[in-house]
């Protein structure tokens, strides 16, 4: 047996079976976060503000909460925002938001324009150290002074501090619950006599016309437009030109944990373009960068969902850090996280408790083909591997025992995860139990989908929308293409990472996980090879 780190290797190492590499999350394991962390260039890009990166993509269990941990032990000024403890969904599900979402209005700018009012209000309170009213009052004055000096549109902080500025010191929550009320009120007189005298029910805007929709949706979008023009835009303009200024005074907002339920699935896409609007408004100031958090599930959400046509992802592009994990740089997070914990209880380290090869390959080499290349999925893998161990040495035994329960809980993870862009994921996973691990894209044929699709029917849910579904219910029309169908639903598997795709006989296999484009025309060829990923074949009974 070989030694590690300088350490002779255990004959018969002894742990606890519920000792383990740590907790799925490792921002939760925040005693240890600091010794095992591993900055693969994400973290410098974060910390370093003329860096325009703001947008954070990566899958469940990346490690985007993790980098946002490490960035509030690096900063003093690191100003979390938690959508979930805010009062959105009550903003969200007021009678005037949801009476114009059903009308079709176009509410973009006016979710754009909360974001950007919540931005500041926890800016200001961050930097004047906003507790109460009075502190709020001594702070205003000194920045309307500062104002003043630099001769920028003095009477906008005074209007701002008329208008909104009584309720700051309440706190991110409770200005939430204010503004919501401010602002339906404004919206309420706009529109009333508008609708026919409506009540703004969504039982009423159902009898309205297509012509009132219109009205209503040409009434909202004034009104905000009026409201945003009037001070905000330039409030906005005056604070970064004359108080946030100081490079030595940095201040950083994150927002994570956006594909968590904080407001209702419909509106969900709509308010996070918002929230990217505002951030990169807000990023522009010289000592401040707005740091969102964000799944590519949600992300491509945002994409297929704008309402509004000047929605392009590549707008966002300069601004978006993926987070991408090669097999050196985890396997050495992994080991060094199993390390600090196991070892530290109990004087074991990772290579010591597992076998020295599985199928022919290292160890470790196995479990990482397991994984789409994030921490939690190692952690899992190994956790699951070391309750199976008992306190002894990992065989090849359990490792096979824990690779079942693994590989069916990251099936219902990764449908849990694209729930938002693909609501039947469970379903159309299904249709592959048990074929072969590798198969022919030319086996998928019009005849072996068009039965699998029915024989999976039953779970399907046919009230929302999924672009997978309508590909498979369009097999049976006769316009309808089959190859560009089952291209696209193979482009869709691929890049969720369930399918990788061999083009042709000298071509690699080609996983999501190797790059961050997804799967083009020329790789999706009559000669290519699909393989189900080796995390989901003991879950959906893939045939070697």
């Amino acid at each position: 047996m070989r030694a590690t780190n300088d350490q002779p290797a255990k004959t018969n190492p002894s742990f606890p079976s519920d000792d383990g590499a740590g907790v799925a999350a490792a921002e939760d394991d925040k005693d240890f976060l600091s010794e095992y962390f591993i900055d693969t260039g994400n973290l410098a890009a974060l910390l370093e503000l003329g860096n325009n990166k703001h947008i954070l993509i990566g899958g469940a269990g990346a490690g985007k909460t993790a980098l946002l941990a490490m960035l509030s032990k690096r900063r003093r000024h690191v100003i979390p925002l938690s959508p979930q403890s805010l009062s959105l969904q009550l903003f969200a599900r007021s009678s005037v938001v949801r009476f114009l979402e059903a009308a079709g209005a176009n509410l973009t700018i006016l979710y754009a324009f909360m974001w950007k009012h919540l931005l500041i209000v926890e800016l200001l309170r961050a930097k004047c150290d906003i507790r109460d009213d009075d502190n709020y009052r001594t702070c205003m004055s000194k920045i309307r002074e500062t104002l003043y000096r630099h001769n920028r549109v003095k009477e906008q902080l005074v209007e701002y501090s008329a208008i909104w500025g009584d309720f700051i010191w309440l706190g991110s929550d409770g200005w939430v619950r204010e503004f919501a009320s401010r602002i339906e009120n404004v919206l309420k007189r706009a529109l009333t006599g508008m609708a026919m005298n409506s009540t703004l029910s969504l039982e009423e805007e159902q009898l309205l016309t297509a012509e009132q929709k219109s009205r209503v949706s040409e009434c909202a979008k004034s009104v905000v437009n009026e409201l945003q023009s009037r001070d905000l835009d330039a409030l906005i303009q005056s604070l970064g030109d004359a108080v946030f200024i100081d490079s030595d005074q940095e201040y950083f907002l994150s927002v994570d944990r956006l594909d968590e339920d904080w407001v209702d699935s419909p509106i969900k896409a709509r308010m996070t373009k918002a929230l990217l609007d505002a951030a990169q408004t807000i990023s522009r100031f010289k000592s401040v960068k707005v740091i969102v958090a964000l799944r590519p599930a949600l992300f491509d959400r945002v994409r297929l969902s704008a309402a509004d046509s000047d929605f392009h992802a590549d707008n966002y592009g300069a601004s978006c850090l993926y987070l991408h994990w090669d097999k050196k740089s985890l396997a050495q997070l992994i080991q060094s996280r199993a390390n600090c914990l196991i070892g530290g209880r109990c004087g074991v380290v990772l290579s010591a408790i597992l076998p020295e090869t599985i199928d022919g390959q290292p160890a470790i080499d196995y479990i990482l083909q397991h994984t789409l290349l994030r921490p939690r999925d190692v952690v899992l893998f190994i956790n699951e591997c070391i309750v199976r161990a008992e306190g002894r040495r990992l065989g090849t035994a359990a490792i096979r025992e824990a690779e079942e329960a693994y590989s069916l809980r990251q099936l219902d993870s990764l449908t849990n995860e694209w729930r938002m862009v693909f609501p039947n994921l469970s379903a159309v996973a299904e249709m592959f139990r048990g074929v072969p691990a590798k198969i022919p894209l030319n086996a998928l044929s019009k005849e072996f989908l068009s039965a699998s699709f029915r024989r999976v029917s039953a779970a399907i849910q046919p009230e929302v929308k999924d672009p997978n579904v309508d590909l498979l219910n369009s097999l049976d029309m006769p316009s309808q293409n089959f190859g560009s169908m089952r291209s696209s639903l193979v482009r869709n598997l691929f890049g969720i990472g369930m399918l990788g795709i061999k083009p042709n006989a000298a071509s690699p296999v080609r996983w999501v996980t190797d790059s961050q484009r997804g799967a083009v025309s020329g790789d999706i060829r009559p000669s290519a090879i699909l393989y189900i990923h080796p995390m989901f074949h003991r879950g959906l009974g893939c045939k070697s």
